[in-house]
């Protein structure tokens, strides 16, 4: 397939990036001029064929499941517990937590249906984004004017049980799938508080949430451009909010991507375009080509969308990441733009879905790795700021924000 030409999907999902009721990260679709020709992966791929288990190679011993799985038919207490569908399900979950990689997972037909939905940024939740950290549960981000916001749920708070249920042994997937659910309906919430002894309990109404992907306001003569993850529709609203703020002749740009967790990559190429001259590298990209050898490309902008020379500041946190690195990463290393705030997550990976088996299950994979301009391992190394500024808890609960502050000083 000629490079020009090719289209491929590909997910760039940092392991915290699950917004209950809110968008989640990070699908990306690499635009054509990125796609390396010999990744030779569609936008539709076909289905992964099941290999019995006198295909599976006998370096891997099945003993123990085959023993497991008869052992279970023959004795356990509660026969019906004994789910086809579950068995297969774990048994694929087990085959991914094997390679010990947090981006590559599992997802039944209907968490990959609710993962897809997310990025149009039309959900029903509570409106928190969540990551999970040294295996606790923890609130990254709260939506303004959300059931999350209303109850005062708080980033850097820890999640410990949901309706009652721990959720020391759930994956991240399982404990949004749980606190998400329908408009009009509760959850309970038992909470961990820095500073506060014992778990906060919080009935949250569920509600519809909705955001745009970018803001946009001009504030003490600054044009200052939200974005909150790189949707299908984020450079369209970007642009022409860049073009409506220009006219007002401001003195710079602040562009605000914390906790921004990535999305379409292609988006954050074309962002980029608008600030870099036609032809200089945004990214490279390592990946597996058909003979199953490593090979690095170089994605450059192919074309010529630049809009202002204006000067440019971009927040970053620990919540920003994956397309929201690369883009930072690149004007940060072509000097057009000055990085103010903490390091950001790192996650220079990139992942892909994969239909498999018969009911709709996907598995989202790591298929290539992302590195700067200068070639900075995002992964390794994380974005780091120019200018370091960090906001603590009672920054949070004081409604200040010294990282805004520095940038507007700038």
């Amino acid at each position: 397939m000629p490079e020009t030409f090719q289209k491929i999907s590909l997910f760039v999902l940092p392991i915290f990036g699950f917004f209950i009721g809110f968008a989640v990260s990070s699908n990306i679709s690499a635009p054509p001029s990125i796609s390396p020709p010999s990744l030779e992966i569609s936008s539709s791929p076909s289905p992964i064929s099941t290999p019995s288990f006198s295909s599976i190679p006998a370096e891997i011993d099945t003993s123990s499941f085959l023993d497991t799985l008869s052992l279970l038919k023959k004795e356990f207490v509660d026969p019906e517990k004994i789910n086809s569908q579950k068995i297969s399900e774990y048994l694929a979950r087990g085959l991914i937590l094997s390679v010990g990689d947090p981006y590559t997972d599992f997802f039944t037909a209907e968490e990959a249906e609710d993962f897809s939905k997310d990025l149009n940024g039309d959900l029903e939740g509570i409106g928190a984004s969540l990551r999970k950290k040294d295996g606790v549960v923890e609130v990254e981000e709260i939506l303004r004017d959300t059931p999350a916001a209303r109850n005062g749920l708080m980033p850097r708070d820890m999640i410990s049980a949901v309706d009652g249920e721990s959720v020391e042994k759930l994956s991240l997937v399982e404990v949004v799938t749980k606190i998400r659910g329908k408009k009009g309906t509760n959850v309970k919430l038992s909470v961990y508080r820095e500073g506060r002894e014992g778990p906060i309990e919080m009935n949250i109404l569920r509600d519809s949430i909705h955001i745009e992907s970018v803001e946009s306001e001009i504030k003490n003569g600054v044009a200052l451009l939200t974005i909150s993850q790189f949707a299908a529709d984020t450079t369209d609203l970007f642009q022409k909010y860049l073009r409506e703020a220009i006219l007002k002749e401001p003195k710079g740009i602040i562009i605000d991507l914390r906790y921004n967790t990535g999305g379409y990559l292609d988006e954050a190429v074309e962002m980029a375009s608008l600030f870099l001259p036609h032809q200089e590298k945004v990214v490279s990209v390592e990946y597996r080509n058909s003979k199953s050898e490593i090979k690095q490309t170089e994605v450059h902008l192919t074309t010529n969308k630049k809009m202002t020379d204006l000067p440019v500041v971009i927040l970053i946190n620990g919540g920003t990441a994956s397309s929201a690195e690369i883009f930072a990463g690149a004007l940060q290393d072509h000097k057009r733009a000055t990085i103010v705030g903490e390091k950001s997550f790192g996650k220079g990976s990139v992942q892909k879905f994969f239909p498999v088996g018969k009911n709709g299950e996907k598995i989202k994979m790591t298929i290539a790795k992302w590195f700067t301009p200068n070639g900075v391992n995002i992964t390794e190394k994380k974005i780091i700021p120019d200018t370091e500024v960090k906001k603590t808890l009672e920054d949070f609960e004081k409604d200040k924000d010294p990282q805004m502050d520095k940038a507007f000083e700038i």
